[in-house]
């Protein structure tokens, strides 16, 4: 999984790799993805790594917490391979116009995103939060998986998993709030609470323009922006149950997150009083 990793890195987030074409990154991208897919397929036999772990059922040679630590790198590689290809403001979507085989690849891609997020939310329910739980496993995955899910949340407020979806930011906010809670509040769950609202608020006004424009057609998602340039959207700051945090700032959440070196992942500060503590 390392080797995945570090050519992962070195095809995509090189100086040389910023350089690709749109279709040669569609092409970099489609081979990681395969690789990645025939690694998880070797070793789904003794070790599941897209879908909550069974706390009863560790496979052998290896504790929870080992287990738990290549299941977060696995959800981070699915992330770092085909994010590439779904971040809005990467302006892929202009090359997908006349591209259809493109478009199809770049779907996939979009499709992968939001599983791996699923699951790397539903997988905090197992998270046992304490002196010996590392970085990666406590803050860098749960935060990296919840933004790439809102982020797919804005791209389609109409989709079907939109329900659900909003749902699972919820888990993700009630483990951050748990680990505020258990660091002493040094980590703050603020933005992760604003960003749920903010989520709702969004498929909330795009459902109220469908029943006002009952015959206008959206563009398709991956071109079309959330909101017309047009559209004054205006949040009423009541909207907030606590109007006292606002405005929020990125620094409230992510100052407290590691550099991303997934050789030197570190583990929390001991903390007192928390060691049965359990999300």
């Amino acid at each position: 999984m390392m080797q995945l990793a570090s050519a992962a890195r070195k095809r995509l987030s090189s100086a040389r790799a910023l350089r690709q074409t749109t279709e040669q990154l569609i092409k970099t991208v489609r081979k990681l993805r395969k690789d990645l897919e025939d690694f998880k397929c070797s070793v789904e036999r003794d070790l599941c790594l897209d879908n909550p772990r069974d706390t009863s059922r560790v496979p052998a040679g290896l504790n929870l917490r080992q287990a738990q630590s290549l299941q977060s790198h696995y959800f981070c590689l699915v992330l770092d391979v085909n994010t590439p290809l779904t971040y809005p403001w990467l302006g892929i979507s202009t090359y997908l116009a006349d591209d259809a085989a493109a478009a199809s690849h770049v779907e996939t891609s979009y499709n992968a995103v939001a599983q791996a997020s699923r699951s790397g939310i539903l997988a905090t329910r197992q998270v046992h939060v304490d002196g010996g739980c590392s970085n990666l496993i406590a803050k860098y995955t749960p935060v990296y998986c919840f933004m790439n899910l809102f982020i797919h949340i804005l791209r389609d407020t109409t989709a079907p998993t939109v329900s659900s979806d909003l749902v699972l930011l919820d888990i993700a906010f009630g483990y951050f709030s748990n680990l505020e809670f258990v660091t002493g509040l040094e980590l703050s769950r603020i933005l992760v609470r604003d960003l749920c609202h903010l989520a709702r608020l969004a498929v909330k006004h795009n459902a109220k323009g469908q029943d006002n424009n009952t015959g206008q057609m959206f563009s398709e998602a991956t071109s079309a922006p959330l909101i017309s340039a047009g559209t004054d959207l205006v949040i009423d700051p009541a909207d907030f149950d606590d109007t006292s945090t606002l405005p929020f700032h990125e620094n409230d959440f992510f100052g407290f997150l590691p550099d991303e070196d997934l050789e030197s992942w570190s583990t929390l500060v001991p903390l007192n009083d928390v060691d049965d503590m359990m999300f």
